[in-house]
């Protein structure tokens, strides 16, 4: 399958941040070596807890994209709401933090 993935247009979707499929990660495991399998863990970790893809998930009729660079699904109501969430719990967090470093 490594092979056969398609390098041109999975990474022109990752030019701007959006919604990965659920489950992209097994499809991503199956492409690499299983040394490889800790990387990909921390860099999905790091992309799907981001600002940007938090922001990405919660806009009203987002989409989820596929391993093939083309969109699989809506991100559901509950995975919005979700986001939403976690944004506004990080801006509570940093407002928090400005505030005690201003004082």
């Amino acid at each position: 399958m490594f092979d056969e993935f398609d390098w041109i247009t999975f990474p022109a979707v990752l030019t701007r941040v959006v919604p990965l499929q659920i489950g992209i990660r097994h499809d991503f495991e199956e492409m690499l070596p299983h040394r490889q399998h800790l990387a990909l863990y921390e860099t999905l970790a790091a992309y799907t807890n981001s600002w940007e893809y938090l922001v990405a998930c919660a806009a009203d009729g987002s989409l989820r994209y596929g391993i093939n660079g083309l969109p699989v699904a809506e991100v559901s109501a509950e995975d919005r709401f979700r986001a939403a969430t976690l944004l506004l719990a990080m801006a509570v967090r940093d407002l928090a933090i400005s505030a005690k470093m201003s004082t």
